[in-house]
């Protein structure tokens, strides 16, 4: 009898030892238990001190014709670090060449621009992200801070921030999710525009763009403040970081379109970053 019972003791801490183990793992993964502001811990950052590009952390985009229908093309010339801080330009010049995709193709570009992204070196799977940057203006100039899939298969993809050079008072929002991702943008029908009626143009000084990502939430500030937030369809897979400008395109226009009412543009336009930090859940 006692055998039977030290056995049944067994497997009932057995039980619920594995019972305690599922509800942990349960909670683990639903926001009331994901960390709030004062319980995060810095887990990567760049301050952009050295005398270039931390290539160990970064990767510059080289001769790439991105498929988005804009006029660029990326150069590693357009990427560079000045006084404590990564510029990355967008410039007015004629460029012909072989895009590194389609190596078989000469291609013609009006435009260059900078692109970074940690692709290989560094992927995050939840946390806090902050970059502090001054971004550019002019019309049919765009600049963005987008986490995208490490393999390229897309989507998941969020957008930290976005904003059209000719609206510099307006930041977008992006949360891509679904097989048909184009159509499927945070819980509405297209990016969350955010205009904020403190800051009237994001271009004249720097501003600290935030994401907090957990398992239940996206939740997006500026300098601090909570602007905006999805609590439906959030992505579950490790994405890296990607920086950048760009020109022309669907999203903003040409820069010279007589259609749109922008800024006049003028280049070289710059997105200049102080700094970028990844913290995690202590």
């Amino acid at each position: 009898m006692k055998k039977f019972n030290r056995i049944l003791l067994v497997l009932v801490l057995g039980y619920s030892c594995f019972s305690a183990a599922i509800l942990i793992r349960i909670l683990h993964d639903y926001s009331f238990f994901y960390p709030v502001n004062g319980h995060w811990k810095l887990v990567w950052e760049d301050d952009f001190n050295g005398p270039m590009l931390d290539q160990n952390k970064w990767s510059p985009v080289m001769q790439c014709v991105n498929p988005r229908q804009e006029q660029q093309v990326f150069l590693q010339e357009n990427v560079s670090v000045r006084n404590g801080c990564l510029i990355l330009a967008s410039k007015k010049e004629d460029w012909t060449g072989t895009d590194k995709l389609h190596p078989d193709q000469v291609v013609t570009r009006n435009y260059t621009s900078g692109e970074v992204g940690t692709w290989e070196k560094a992927v995050w799977k939840y946390g806090r992200f902050e970059i502090r940057a001054k971004l550019p203006a002019g019309q049919g100039v765009s600049s963005y801070v987008v986490l995208y899939p490490n393999d390229d298969t897309w989507p998941p993809e969020i957008h930290i921030m976005v904003m059209r050079g000719d609206q510099p008072d307006k930041i977008y929002f992006a949360n891509y999710w679904g097989a048909d991702a184009k159509h499927q943008r945070s819980d509405n029908s297209g990016p969350v525009s955010v205009n904020d009626y403190m800051v009237n143009d994001f271009s004249a000084g720097f501003h600290t763009f935030t994401l907090e990502w957990s398992p239940r939430k996206l939740q997006w500030y500026i300098d601090d403040i909570p602007k905006y937030q999805v609590t439906r369809n959030i992505p579950d897979k490790p994405l890296c970081f990607v920086l950048g400008t760009a020109v022309g395109g669907v999203f903003c226009g040409d820069p010279y379109d007589p259609k749109f009412r922008g800024i006049p543009s003028s280049f070289p336009q710059y997105l200049i970053i102080d700094w970028v930090r990844v913290f995690q859940r202590r």
